[in-house]
Formats: structure tokens, sequence, C-alpha cells
């Protein structure tokens, strides 16, 4: 059984104890940028602090030998750390101190169709307000580089508005390729506004007329992934339901968030992302069949067949799966096919 089978078999378990709740429970090895964005703002900056891993894991403790990109990523990401640090305490401190609180994400649990889709560390104050994400690059193109990290603060912007957090704004700084230092800007924390370049950095906002002025991005499939992983949780759900009320509503966020033209930024699927049933671990292709199904009702974990289906349920889903709110009317709006959900 892999790690996030036994945290959700742990979940399914704590489930019946009247003061536990989804919400509480912290893999730093999850990628879920949605659950932890709420664990910010519900548990505190400090109790989901991503330092002493990172540093743990440039220093070869739990890294396996044989991954030597990842041992790689983490040294890299040590660098940013000290980096960051070094721009950011010597301008706030006590409350309004700045946290790295991701070391990799998606949107939600298995919305990614590539590496384009992830991103990398995340920074926030004690706002929740202001963010800082890095991108590292893949190969030693620059431009590329500078549009797909802006492309996934442009993402992130829209996740966290969404959620209720009406995020001031989201700043963005793509690493390697050819910046291999990893040396955050000194700008980077800057009261006025970053003008984005082709150095990869920038910011994004909701500020009229605006340069990163921030555009719609999320599809419909990661909205529906979204409100999932919220309704895993009550106080998760009673929490946003509360923020969004602040906002407009859910409604309102959504018409700001939602990608009219349902397609994703990255079109194909990867390979090494192909959707995995939830039990057995194995592709569609794999097991021989057309396609996985999705859970019919919270449509988060899809399956290879009725039994693999029936045993998860059995050994943890039953106890966490949630039916989530229909989309507002302007979801159903006629628009040309997505990706199919693989």
């Amino acid at each position: 059984m892999n790690a996030n089978k036994e945290l959700e078999a742990m979940n399914a378990a704590f489930s019946q104890l009247p003061y536990w709740d989804n919400i509480m429970s912290i893999n730093w090895g999850d990628s879920c940028a949605t659950k932890r964005l709420l664990q910010c703002r519900e548990m505190g900056l400090q109790s989901v602090c991503m330092d002493k891993k990172i540093r743990r894991e440039a220093a070869g403790v739990g890294v396996e030998d044989d991954v030597p990109e990842l041992r790689q990523y983490f040294k890299e990401a040590a660098q940013l750390l000290d980096s960051f640090h070094a721009v950011a305490d010597g301008r706030t401190a006590g409350a309004n101190a700045w946290y790295c609180v991701m070391w990799a994400w998606e949107v939600a649990f298995d919305a990614s169709k590539s590496q384009d889709d992830f991103g990398s560390l995340v920074f926030t104050d004690s706002t929740n307000t202001r963010f800082v994400i890095t991108k590292k690059a893949l190969g030693d193109c620059e431009p590329c580089c500078a549009r797909i990290t802006a492309e996934r603060a442009l993402v992130f912007y829209c996740l966290a508005t969404y959620l209720g957090f009406a995020p001031q704004w989201v700043r963005y700084f793509g690493f390697g390729g050819l910046n291999h230092k990893c040396v955050f800007p000194k700008g980077i924390l800057d009261d006025k506004a970053v003008a984005g370049d082709e150095a990869g950095f920038g910011q994004v906002d909701d500020v009229e007329g605006s340069r990163w002025q921030y555009i719609p991005m999320l599809t419909k499939r990661e909205l529906q992934k979204i409100d999932a992983v919220v309704a895993q949780s009550r106080h998760a759900t009673e929490s946003v339901q509360k923020y969004r009320e602040k906002q407009g509503g859910r409604q309102a966020l959504y018409e700001k968030v939602f990608n009219v033209k349902g397609t994703s930024l990255v079109p194909h699927i990867h390979p090494q992302f192909e959707k995995q049933c939830a039990w057995c671990d194995r592709t569609a292709q794999q097991q021989g069949v057309p396609a996985l199904l999705k859970c019919s009702r919270c449509k988060i974990p899809a399956y290879c067949s009725k039994d693999c289906q029936k045993l998860h349920w059995k050994a943890s889903h039953k106890k966490l799966c949630r039916v989530t709110e229909p989309f507002p009317a302007a979801a159903q709006a006629p628009r040309p096919p997505a990706t199919p959900d693989r």
C-alpha cells in the first residue's frame, strides 16, 4: 500500500471520531494545491511549512539514490529557499513572515496531464493574499520557461480566487534552464507592481489595465476536482462557503475563473500522467479496457473494473466520498468538447 492509500485509510478510520476532519491530515508529499491552500488558511502557515522537508531531501535524507533528478530538484529548491528568505527576511518579520507551503503542486489530485501542469515552490505570508510561485524549466528554452511559469501563476491565481482567498497578487519566477543560479530577483517582494519580462519574472493581479491582469484559466474538469476536494472536509466546506460569500458567492467566483473554451493548456496527456486505477494502480491500457470509469458520486477516483471500485469503497472511499454541488447554469453553456479524461 502506497503512502496516499495509507493516508486515505487513516482518514477513513478517523472519520468516525467527532473531532476529526480530513483537512487535519498533512501529507508532506501531497501535490494537491487545493487541500494545501485550505490547510494554510485553517491550520496556520507554520503547520504546513515545507522548509524542513526540502532541506532534508536536499541533504539526501528520504530520497532514493536511483532518482538523481529528484535529488537535483531538491538541491535547487534548497538554494531557492535560501535566496527567497534572504530577500524576505530583510523586509518582513514576525506576523508578516513568509513561508514555503508547497514544493510541487497541481490544482487538485490527478488533475495534471503533463509536467507543464505542475508548479514548483509556493511562498505566502500571513495574509494569505500574496503568493510567490516558481516553476522549474525542463530545458534551456528561457522564453518557454517564462510562458509556462506565467500560465502556472494565472492558474494559481484562479484557484485561490475560487476558494475565496481574494488574492492581492501572485508573483512568479522561472528557474532552471539558462538560469542555473536559482536566485530570486531582489524586487520579487517590492510594494510596486512587477512587470513581466522574458526572464520569467512577473505578476498576476486583478488591477484594471494591468499588463498581467488575470484571465479565467480553470476548466470544468479542474473545477469539479476542486469542489470534490473541498467536499471531503466538513470544516473546509463551511469555511469555503463563508469566504466565498464575502466575495459574492460561489457562482460569482465561478464566472471569474471558468475557462469558457473548456480546453486545457496542454491538450495531450503525457504517458507519465495517464490516469491509474485508484485501487490497483494500473492504467486502462494495461488492463485492456477502453477507459477508466470515474466514481459517479465525487468524480475523483477512477477504476478499471467494478471489482476494484468495490474493494476501494469498502477499504476507505465510502467514508470520504461526497456529493458536490452542481455547477451554476453558466457552466452548462455549449462549447467545444474537451479532451477526454483518461
